[in-house]
């Protein structure tokens, strides 16, 4: 099936026009999905990474590690305490929480 596909290293996707599907791939697809498919619809498929390889995830360690040692450094040149910094951290992630439940009861 060719579509418009996304690849991040993590994910990958393919978007298709249900009316632009071949009868043989829609076929199948509707028995995979279980119903009819209308033609003002789009399909979309996606690969998942869900254990990254080693050296994927020790690419992702090593930034994350730079990422947290930059912090660390503006926190000291600002004068900022680890305490206070992880006091504003709680919050942070505290409001984008309480943000993200309230547009889930939306």
């Amino acid at each position: 099936m060719v579509g418009s596909g996304l690849y991040n290293g993590v994910m990958e996707s393919i978007i298709q026009n249900v009316k632009d599907i071949d009868s043989d791939k829609r076929a199948w697809l509707e028995a995979t999905v279980g119903h009819h498919l209308q033609d003002n619809q789009r399909v979309m498929i996606s690969v998942l990474n869900v254990e990254p390889d080693e050296e994927t995830r020790r690419a992702g360690l090593k930034k994350a590690a730079e990422i947290a040692a930059r912090g660390r450094a503006h926190a000291t040149a600002q004068g900022i305490t680890e305490e206070e910094a992880g006091v504003a951290i709680d919050e942070a992630i505290s409001h984008y929480r309480s943000q993200k439940r309230q547009q889930t009861q939306q």
